[in-house]
């Protein structure tokens, strides 16, 4: 479904709609990674998550980047969450990456997204950070776009608390829950 979408943005001239089918198209990539990681496995009850994320990281870096220099930056621990948890942690990083990628470089030529990943006992702790402009002023009223509002869900999904800072140096959004036992 992704490689239509991408057949599809190809097409089209409309900025607007092209970067919407390029979202959704990653949005289903994203899911699609968590599957994938699963089947490889063999071990469909959990997912090394700060893997997940970084490919996924780099794989919206590789579909929504033409004209700037993006690198991810990884600090991951090994964190197998069930995929209750996975999928949640996955969507969150997906609508971050994409909105550092979006929003977080204009006027830029080239930047640095960093994933945090640790945990300390049975908490996990997620940090994405951009070296960007950081976050506009009317960011509050942002707060009610599709990218917002699944992170907002997904974070109350997970119990997680979760925080945005910006400055001048850019956005770093921070997020800790309290990771499930693996059903075995």
């Amino acid at each position: 479904v992704a490689g239509l979408l991408q057949l599809q943005w190809l097409k089209e001239d409309d900025p607007t709609l092209i970067n919407t089918l390029k979202e959704g198209a990653n949005r289903m990539r994203a899911v699609a990674g968590i599957h994938k990681q699963l089947y490889e496995s063999g071990d469909y009850s959990s997912v090394a998550l700060g893997k997940n994320i970084t490919n996924l990281a780099a794989d919206i870096v590789n579909t929504m980047v033409s004209e700037k220099e993006i690198n991810i930056k990884s600090d991951c621990e090994t964190v197998c969450l069930n995929i209750k948890q996975t999928m949640p942690c996955t969507l969150i990083a997906n609508e971050l990456v994409t909105n550092s990628i979006k929003h977080g470089f204009k006027g830029r030529k080239e930047g640095i997204i960093a994933i945090k990943l640790a945990t300390a006992g049975n908490l996990v702790r997620l940090g994405i950070r951009d070296n960007g402009v950081g976050l506009p002023d009317d960011f509050n009223s942002k707060k009610k776009s599709l990218g917002m509002n699944l992170i907002r869900t997904l974070t109350n999904q997970l119990g997680a608390d979760y925080n945005f800072r910006s400055s001048e140096k850019g956005t770093t959004f921070a997020m800790q829950f309290t990771k499930e036992e693996r059903e075995e």
